[in-house]
């Protein structure tokens, strides 16, 4: 039976949070997939406990080979997913599911078929599974006066926003199969995170992009995350910002929205933010944080009244020095 869709997991040293994985996998009301695993090189018995559940589970496939990273095993798993499923999803090892994912977000795609990705709300849950405070990354969007942020039930996400690291994580999304195909893939280079963001920013350049306000999936939290890690994150945007900035096989429209959106990011964005910062720490009493944060709006107005470039003037190994 041809699969509607294949989810591709990387997984490393993922032991303790698989069989929760699996199992919100296997209770999905949506039949219709297949699910690649591929082994990254783990010493934990990951692979061990993955055969094992392969063994019971025909829809389970998996696949050892040697540390390549998340990127890599992404592209290994893409590789061995049937070429006639409609839709792909790339699922952490850590994190689980809800039963209706699937389901609720494939019967979007139906009543939607000019949308190339939909990506669900999230709750996050500790190491041992229960739900706790949740962070929200807002969505924004370009206005006639500057930026604003997209209500919940707004689902189009236009590309400046996906550009800003808006929450279209690759957990959170699935991907129509044909849109996928048009772009590079993930890219080893970019690094996690940022590789989900060069791959949304590049669908978005052609397609359309949806939220459903929906709390789909349960983001795991712990001290191993990459997103942990400020200076990683920081160094994964720059390294976005700079494959874009020199991407020399974009059209002349593509070309342009890419540089709006940088402007809208670097420019337009940063005043939005630090002015609700200013008025948001005043209330707060916090008077050193609104100054700070008015420094940055008059930085951004005279970067902006000198017509200088909104992009990042580094190198991708200028970059990598700093480490």
């Amino acid at each position: 039976m041809t699969p509607i869709v294949s989810i591709v997991t990387p997984c490393h040293n993922g032991l303790p949070y698989l069989h929760d994985m699996l199992a919100s996998v296997a209770a999905q009301t949506l039949g219709g997939w297949e699910h690649i695993v591929v082994d990254d090189g783990s010493s934990d018995g990951s692979f061990e406990m993955l055969e094992a559940t392969a063994r019971c589970e025909p829809r389970l496939r998996i696949i050892r080979q040697r540390r390549g990273g998340v990127a890599a095993a992404r592209k290994v798993g893409y590789a061995a997913a049937s070429s006639s499923s409609t839709y792909v999803y790339f699922l952490d090892a850590d994190d689980v599911i809800e039963a209706a994912m699937l389901e609720t977000i494939i019967g979007y795609f139906e009543s939607h078929p000019a949308v190339a990705v939909v990506f669900c709300d999230y709750r996050y849950i500790d190491t041992s599974g229960q739900l706790v405070e949740t962070l929200r990354i807002p969505r924004y969007a370009r206005t006639w006066y500057g930026a604003r942020e997209l209500g919940a039930n707004e689902p189009l996400t236009p590309l400046e926003s996906i550009y800003a690291w808006a929450p279209v994580m690759e957990s959170l999304s699935v991907i129509r199969r044909s849109a996928y195909d048009e772009t590079r893939g993930w890219d080893e280079r970019v690094g996690q995170p940022g590789e989900g963001v060069d791959l949304f920013t590049e669908i978005a350049l052609r397609h359309e992009v949806h939220f459903v306000n929906r709390p789909l999936y349960r983001y795991r939290r712990h001290r191993e995350q990459a997103s942990n890690d400020s200076e990683r994150l920081r160094r994964q945007d720059l390294r976005v910002q700079l494959k874009w900035r020199d991407r020399h096989d974009l059209s002349p429209e593509q070309r342009a929205r890419i540089n709006s959106a940088q402007l809208f990011r670097m420019r337009t964005l940063r005043a939005h933010l630090a002015a609700t910062g200013v008025f948001r720490y005043l209330a707060r009493g916090e008077v050193r944080h609104a100054v700070h944060c008015g420094i940055e709006i008059g930085r951004t107005l005279v970067e902006t009244m000198g017509r200088r470039s909104p992009w990042p003037t580094v190198t991708t190994s200028e970059i990598d020095d700093r480490v």
